[in-house]
């Protein structure tokens, strides 16, 4: 009997109600549990991938922030490239300049110191020249005075003899070849003053 209610009890299928182990403790559904760890798993995985997520929005944030210092850099760097490439040629320019307008003001006192004594020289000349015209003229005239007074002398002479009428014959032979040499020489003195008087034309054209 016992062991025919004991199979009933064990053995019944049919009796219903909260399942126990094999101490009679009531058996604990796992069902809730287990959806406990997944939610927790899940959780903790979401959170590490939007750690992650943050990480590389940091990350995408800071390299584009490191991009725009480094493109500001080259920008700085070429702008003062520029400036002093721009100052670099300035100075050879200014130099350049400088030379040509020391060059220009070393030229024209070159011409000016030319011009002056160009003019020094031609008025030294012009001085030397007239001194010499006037020397040779005075020498000239020393020259023709003595001449002029003897052509002078002769012609009185000449004029002298011409008017003796009352003479006789052998004084007017000897009258006549005075006369003749008078004549020779007045020509003669004539044509010395009139060489003179054309060489002094000739310096006096000349200066």
């Amino acid at each position: 009997m016992a062991g025919g209610r004991g199979r009933h009890r064990y053995g019944d299928s049919t009796r219903t109600g909260v399942g126990v182990d094999y101490r009679g403790a009531p058996v604990v559904d796992p069902t809730a549990n287990v959806i406990a760890l997944n939610e927790a798993g899940l959780s903790s995985l979401t959170s590490k991938l939007e750690a992650i997520e943050r990480r590389q929005d940091d990350l995408r944030t800071q390299e584009s922030v490191h991009i725009r210092e480094i493109m500001a850099l080259r920008a700085a760097h070429g702008l003062e490239s520029r400036q002093q490439e721009a100052a670099r040629i300035d100075a050879i320019r200014a130099v350049d300049v400088a030379a040509v307008r020391t060059q220009a003001e070393v030229s024209t006192q070159s011409a000016a110191a030319l011009a002056t004594a160009l003019a020094a020289t031609a008025e030294a000349m012009r001085v030397s020249r007239a001194q010499d015209n006037a020397s040779l003229l005075a020498a000239i005239s020393q020259a023709v005075d003595p001449l002029r007074t003897a052509v002078e002398d002769l012609r009185r002479a000449q004029y002298e003899q011409v008017g003796k009428t009352t003479q006789v014959a052998d004084t007017r032979e000897r009258g006549a070849g005075w006369g003749m040499w008078i004549g020779i020489g007045v020509a003669a003195l004539g044509l010395l003053v009139g060489v003179a008087g054309a060489a002094v034309a000739i310096i006096v054209a000349a200066t």
